[in-house]
């Protein structure tokens, strides 16, 4: 199927979370211990087969659960009406919690990245279920601000406050590069949260990646010949 193998920039279309179709690993927590189960999952219309997913649980790991989930999708052409029908396969990983069972997670099917991740994403036009980072998603906020680093810069202070014991608010390029479990909060707590600052993370890199895209390309415009 070519495949998501060959390099996040070829997926990067620069479009926000907000208008992208949105798959979180929290919401399949029952279904990963049923391999060969089908889930199905819609975001609007019944007559619209683009806004519809079907989930199948394959495999089986030493413990009983899927190891992979392989979605299964139609998918609009952006310059015409026709449809196709697409699939892919997407690894699950796990994470055991402090209260029994387990949490599972995405990698991302993209091979050049991989990540852990809690939500893949499909934007508007895409092929591929892949994590936010590859599609280089960021968020409305941070687009209407007119400075979208300064923005995700905040969201990722405070964020680590948020889950530090020390109340911290690093820069996201500098150390501490993880905040301390605050005493007495609960484990499955300061997962969600450690998430929410590795995505914060994400989305500033994004930012800064775009910025620094914006700025090569107003070079080579002001350096073109007449």
């Amino acid at each position: 199927m070519g495949g998501p193998g060959s390099g996040r920039h070829d997926y990067a279309t620069t479009p926000r979370v907000e208008n992208s179709l949105q798959l979180d690993a929290d919401n399949i927590t029952d279904a990963v211990a049923h391999p060969g189960a089908t889930g199905r999952k819609r975001w609007g219309d019944e007559d619209d087969p683009t806004l519809a997913l079907t989930i199948h649980f394959e495999g089986e790991d030493d413990t009983d659960r899927a190891e992979y989930v392989r979605l299964e999708y139609t998918v609009a052409d952006r310059w015409s009406d026709n449809t196709t029908e697409n699939e892919h396969p997407v690894a699950l990983d796990y994470t055991d919690q402090h209260f029994g069972g387990v949490r599972p997670w995405f990698r991302c099917p993209n091979r050049e990245c991989q990540d852990r991740v809690r939500k893949l994403y499909f934007p508007r036009g895409a092929k591929y279920w892949l994590c936010r980072e590859c599609y280089d998603l960021g968020y409305q906020t941070s687009r209407r601000s007119g400075d979208g680093v300064k923005t995700a810069e905040l969201r990722y202070r405070r964020a680590f406050s948020k889950a530090d014991a020390e109340d911290r608010r690093p820069h996201p390029n500098n150390f501490p590069y993880s905040p301390d479990r605050p005493k007495g909060m609960h484990h499955d707590t300061f997962q969600d949260l450690a998430e929410d600052v590795e995505d914060a993370r994400r989305e500033w890199r994004a930012e800064m990646n775009r910025e620094m895209r914006d700025m090569v390309d107003r070079l080579d415009e002001r350096h073109a010949p007449l």
